[in-house]
């Protein structure tokens, strides 16, 4: 039996001539059901409580962990039924499961609130009638039974117990939890996804989530997730590079105290491709950043600026790092929200790890991947020329136009053009190979700004990742000849790299 108000409290209402403050459970149930924002976020809560107890129950037993899920639309309701197994050591206490606020169930730092259950089950089913959760341990099949509790949520719920043999599943299961939900929170599945999706494509993307959140306990080998008898794969990033932390490539752990006693916690600073998947690690500025797991869980994902304090741009769209505090006690680890959806922002545990982060790494990288562009390596080396220049009177610019007697729809574009205040560079730029062509496109611009009575250059430079041997060749002749004002022309190739930008990879 449950009892939220105790014995204690109700005699105190008498001797003080108290009203009885027992909430409305129906109005209680409704309240506590805005704790989550997608479908994802509550079916966590569920596979959340199941990794906990395959994770307190794994050195006594030596068989695979499964979670099941099961979702379609109902053929009666018109609303989608969801059915969520897994063949754990099952609930104990049913008590101590229903009772807000209750740990002492909690097996992990996954059970960090006592809230999880309850919350999620409220969020799906907000009127309270269309639930169920079964459940069988050790001592259950042992008595030939299995217990089950069903809506409404009440203050005293007694578990009816039922013979063994009426299971009303088809699997193996030793917890099954069944409720409806409308489409509308089915269809939060597609946050973050352009366009609108049927079911099917739906539970794509709910696979994909949920691929990314357990990835880490899938890759280990700790539990299967299936959707809809289908395995669900972990969601990974695609790596091709590594920072130096330390004087190391990799991923390295240290101790970190965050301010209740050490914890270890596993770092990697990354570059990443594309994935390719719609939601996750697509090389964006809604996918970089910092993404923080506890125990391999993901709590955070695509911090950016408040870790360091610039805005995303796209040229850190390849920026990834991975931060993992491992420990099984929750007095050291930053307070997560209670749908553990993220850290309580203010937590002075979460600030100290933030500040760990960006010590480690004070400023992301910009080192360009393979998928960058043009645009984006000449928009790096303006902004590098730029830091470098300190005259006040600097003027950089990427959309100098030249031979401006020209229709002004032919009129080039001179790829970077600097004024430093006394004198001028101009650029041509080439993402990867320039070739002999290119170097009389420079030559091009040269001849424009003289047309155009502008500033004769002091220098025009090539810059690419490689040249052909060509390119010097000509260059080297033009350097003997003069413009049409009679200055000498100036040319010079020159590299990405050579120019502090590590491109390519």
């Amino acid at each position: 039996m449950i009892a939220i108000v105790s014995s204690f409290n109700v005699l105190l209402c008498r001797v003080y001539n108290m009203g009885d403050v027992t909430p409305d459970p129906d109005e209680l149930w409704a309240g506590i059901g805005g704790n989550f924002d997608t479908l994802t976020q509550v079916l966590c809560e569920f596979i959340d409580n199941s990794l906990s107890n395959f994770r307190h129950a794994k050195s006594k037993s030596a068989i695979p962990f499964w979670v099941l899920l099961n979702i379609h639309p109902s053929k009666t309701s018109g609303k989608v039924e969801v059915l969520i197994e897994d063949n754990g050591t099952g609930i104990s206490d049913f008590d101590i499961a229903m009772k807000l606020g209750e740990k002492g169930g909690g097996t992990t730092q996954l059970n960090e609130h006592g809230f999880g259950m309850k919350h999620a089950l409220a969020t799906s089913n907000p009127t309270n009638d269309k639930w169920r959760v079964s459940t069988k341990t050790n001592a259950d099949v042992k008595a030939g039974e299995f217990r089950t509790i069903a809506s409404p949520y009440t203050f005293t719920i007694n578990p009816t117990h039922q013979k063994i043999g009426i299971w009303p599943y088809q699997t193996p299961a030793n917890t099954a939890i069944e409720f409806e939900i409308d489409h509308e929170l089915f269809d939060t599945v597609q946050s973050g996804v352009k366009g609108k999706a049927g079911f099917g494509q739906t539970l794509n993307y709910l696979a994909e989530e949920l691929g990314f959140i357990y990835s880490n306990a899938i890759v280990d080998g700790e539990f299967t997730i299936m959707l809809n008898n289908k395995p669900i794969p972990a969601v990974l990033p695609t790596i091709v590079g590594h920072y130096e932390i330390n004087g190391a490539k990799g991923k390295i752990t240290e101790n970190v105290d965050l301010g209740a006693g050490d914890v270890e916690i596993k770092f990697d600073f990354v570059e990443i491709q594309d994935s390719g998947l719609a939601k996750h690690y697509k090389k964006s500025t809604k996918c970089s950043g910092v993404e923080i797991r506890i125990n391999g869980r993901v709590i955070e994902k695509n911090l950016f600026s408040e870790v360091y304090d610039i805005d995303p741009h796209n040229l850190y769209n390849h920026w990834l790092v991975q931060v993992d505090l491992v420990s099984q006690n929750n007095d050291r680890l930053p307070i997560t929200r209670t749908s553990k959806n993220g850290f309580r922002r203010g937590d002075p545990k979460f600030v100290k790890l933030l500040n760990v982060i960006k010590n480690l790494y004070p400023v992301p990288d910009k080192k360009p991947s393979d998928a960058t562009s043009e645009a984006d390596l000449v928009g790096l080396l303006k902004d590098i020329q730029s830091a470098a220049i300190t005259n006040k009177t600097k003027h950089l610019t990427t959309t100098k136009k030249c031979w401006t007697s020209l229709d002004p729809k032919k009129q080039p574009i001179i790829d970077l053009h600097i004024y430093n205040g006394t004198e001028v560079i101009i650029y041509e730029a080439k993402k990867d190979r320039a070739g002999p062509q290119d170097v009389y496109q420079l030559l091009m611009y040269w001849d424009g700004l003289i047309a155009d009575g502008e500033q004769v250059p002091e220098v025009a430079r090539l810059i690419a990742s490689e040249h052909s041997p060509a390119c010097q060749t000509i260059s080297d002749v033009l350097n003997t000849m003069q413009d049409a004002s009679g200055n000498d022309y100036n040319f010079e190739i020159t590299t990405w790299k050579a120019n502090t930008i590590q491109y390519p990879v």
